[in-house]
């Protein structure tokens, strides 16, 4: 069975601004930085910019995949 990466096909690099993640996944900035501020999903943080790791955004989408559309992620 292949795996299929759950990120949407973008120019390949190391990592996301908060902004990116917003524009790519429909989620607000505001719900992107409370989930760095809660620890669920990982930061590196170069001087004042705040960029997340390909991997780590991947590791986080796959904890929250579900097999049932209608179930709650916590």
């Amino acid at each position: 069975m292949a795996t299929t990466s759950l990120l949407k096909t973008i120019t390949p690099r190391a990592g996301f601004a908060v902004q990116e993640l917003s524009e790519q996944y429909g989620n607000s900035q505001g719900f992107w930085r409370a989930e760095i501020r809660s620890g669920r999903l990982p930061v590196v943080r170069l001087g004042r910019r705040v960029l997340v790791l390909e991997s780590d955004l991947e590791n986080y989408l796959n904890a929250r995949r579900s097999n049932n559309p209608g179930e709650a992620t916590k």
